[in-house]
């Protein structure tokens, strides 16, 4: 099988992607300071949206190439589209399991039971909604655009080339902190969220067939990432929540789960193939 992949297409995407998008991001700092609320929210907005604009720029104005296989703008409601929009809920509940046994967190039991339901599906509805529109225009880039660059490698490989690459992206939007021992170790746990959440992802773009059930997905990833801040009344943001250690096995033992359904139970597998390749199963 013939695994070459364009490096030099892949590499003008990352470095434009990275030049705007930060670029973009700089220029939301500054509103924020400023006090430019409206500004701050246009400019993130650029920020979400740059890796599927360079993505077209990339795709139909320098290569002459249809943008239809990269969008991958389906419809068609499977049950994939469901179980993406509910695994955050279990990598949530998990997470949250798991950072309670650290002796650093602190549940908060003065929170009724009844407004945090209410405050979980209003999380879920934002993430099914406008987070997901905000997750769609940087979804376009890493499973539309770099999904298809990277389709001959395996699913594995795949995974750990667009969680690398989206990861580093991540880290300068999720963090504003001085160069330090924090942020390094704070980073490098976010890269290896965006690794761990890729596995989900990429599996979920490729059972539902659609960057829709991605986004939904993403979109529901980012807003239940800073949840915790409700159930906990003190954590340490190193062991708790899904960008830290807690999320991080959460991630983990749901990922073994899944090889295990994908390698006993799948009918048409997506994992345990040479290229990765699957559909509804």
């Amino acid at each position: 099988m013939d695994l070459s992949i364009d490096k030099k297409k892949i590499g003008f995407f990352v470095l434009f992607t990275y030049l705007f998008s930060f670029i973009f991001l700089i220029i939301a700092r500054v509103a924020f300071n400023q006090g430019s609320l409206v500004l701050y929210w246009v400019f993130v907005l650029l920020y979400s949206y740059t890796p599927m604009t360079v993505a077209f720029i990339m795709q139909k104005l320098v290569h002459k190439e249809s943008i239809k296989p990269m969008l991958a703008f389906s419809f068609h409601f499977n049950k994939w589209f469901l179980i993406g929009w509910l695994f955050p809920l279990a990598f949530f509940w998990l997470s949250i399991g798991i950072g309670l046994i650290f002796p650093d967190t602190v549940y908060n039991s003065a929170v009724p039971t009844g407004r945090l339901f209410i405050y979980l599906l209003e999380a879920m509805v934002a993430g099914l909604s406008l987070n997901a529109l905000l997750a769609l225009g940087s979804e376009i880039g890493w499973r539309g655009f770099l999904m298809q660059q990277l389709q001959k490698l395996h699913f594995f490989r795949k995974t750990l080339y667009i969680g690398l690459i989206w990861g580093i992206w991540l880290v300068p939007y999720v963090m504003d902190a001085a160069m330090n021992l924090f942020f390094v170790f704070k980073a490098l746990l976010i890269i290896l969220y965006a690794i761990l959440s890729s596995f989900f992802l990429n599996y979920i773009r490729l059972k539902s067939e659609s960057i829709i059930a991605v986004a939904i997905m993403s979109g529901t990833l980012s807003v239940l990432s800073v949840f915790d801040g409700v159930i906990y009344y003190f954590s340490n943001p190193f062991t708790s929540g899904l960008f830290g250690i807690a999320g991080i096995i959460s991630f983990a033992v749901f990922a073994i789960a899944l090889m295990i359904y994908d390698r006993y139970f799948a009918k048409e597998k997506v994992i345990f193939v040479g290229c990765g390749c699957g559909k509804n199963g």
